[in-house]
């Protein structure tokens, strides 16, 4: 879980300032499912809240055991 700070909005309507941050909806997602690309991990579950996000992962020890040194490094990079 993380969660945003001093009332901030991730997505959705900030009620108080009237600004939109739904845009932010999409682009979290794209990250959040691009992930498994890049770690040894799997996505279970996911939701994306107006101020914070739940993820449900699950460390996949047999695809990361199975990387090189050298595909840690072009991953990381």
């Amino acid at each position: 879980m993380a969660r945003c700070v001093r009332r901030t909005f991730l997505c959705g309507v900030d009620e108080l300032s009237g600004k939109l941050y739904e845009h932010r909806h999409g682009w979290l997602e794209t990250k959040l499912l691009n992930l498994p690309n890049i770690f040894a991990i799997d996505i279970a579950a996911y939701v994306i809240m107006s101020n914070h996000y739940h993820a449900e992962l699950h460390i996949n020890s047999v695809r990361a055991n199975s990387w090189s040194d050298l595909v840690v490094v072009e991953r990381w990079h």
